[in-house]
């Protein structure tokens, strides 16, 4: 028990000091410190809600997340195709109206 919270305690640290040596969006390095810790702990804490779902779920999760990303990507895919085909609309996308 006491070696995982010295792994957990670690990782929180190596966020906190990249993200104050990397300041995202030019943030101050004392905000971008706690930016660090904030998404260090709530990264723990999923870790820690992940151990209590059974697997069963844990794939359902995972299957209906891949069916998701791949619906958006046949919908988007599908309006990308059918703006093609329109003739005389007028389009400044250069990615679908090329």
């Amino acid at each position: 028990m006491f070696d995982l919270v010295v792994v957990r305690v670690i990782f929180i640290l190596v966020l906190v000091v990249s993200a104050v040596f990397l300041r995202p969006f030019d943030l101050p390095w004392w905000q971008a410190g706690a930016g660090g810790l904030v998404l260090g702990a709530g990264i723990i804490f999923f870790e820690i809600r992940l151990e209590l779902v059974s697997l069963k779920r844990l794939i359902g999760g995972a299957c209906g997340s891949v069916m998701g990303i791949l619906g958006a990507f046949l919908m988007s895919w599908c309006w990308i195709r059918s703006r093609r085909r329109r003739k005389g609309v007028s389009c400044n996308w250069p990615c679908c109206c090329g």
